[in-house]
């Protein structure tokens, strides 16, 4: 069974990207990519430090978080928004509020294998 390790912290700088526990837990990762046939990988929302694995753990697929988008795109977020970052990661998440936005989510259904759309049903859309 894969796993992804989800490392939330968006306002990592290069000097974190030497952390011994980290670098243990992304060497795990690698390890377990290749023993689930590449169904490991990490959901981050660090550019530094995507760019950081990109270069040490070249293997593991990224997915751009949530938090990042967030942090990046309060609103207002665009198809050309989700297509460059569908450019630099494996997978995008699709921030939750975007769910509703019937346009877009077409215009991303063209390359639905890069995005994830999370479904909570306690979920409603505020007015």
């Amino acid at each position: 069974v894969g796993c992804y390790l989800t490392f939330s912290n968006h306002l990592i700088e290069e000097k974190h990207t030497h952390d011994a526990g980290c670098n243990w837990l992304l060497g795990i990762l690698e390890y377990a990519r290749k023993e689930t046939n590449g169904t490991a990988g990490i959901i981050l929302s660090s550019e530094v430090l995507s760019e950081y694995i990109r270069s040490k753990y070249p293997e593991l697929k990224q997915k751009a978080s949530i938090v990042k988008i967030a942090v990046e795109r309060p609103s207002k977020r665009s198809f050309e928004y989700y297509d460059d970052l569908s450019k630099r990661f494996d997978r995008v998440m699709v921030a939750p509020d975007d769910n509703f936005e019937l346009p877009l989510l077409e215009k991303l259904a063209k390359n639905a294998d890069k995005y994830e759309i999370l479904v909570n049903e306690n979920c409603v859309k505020a007015s």
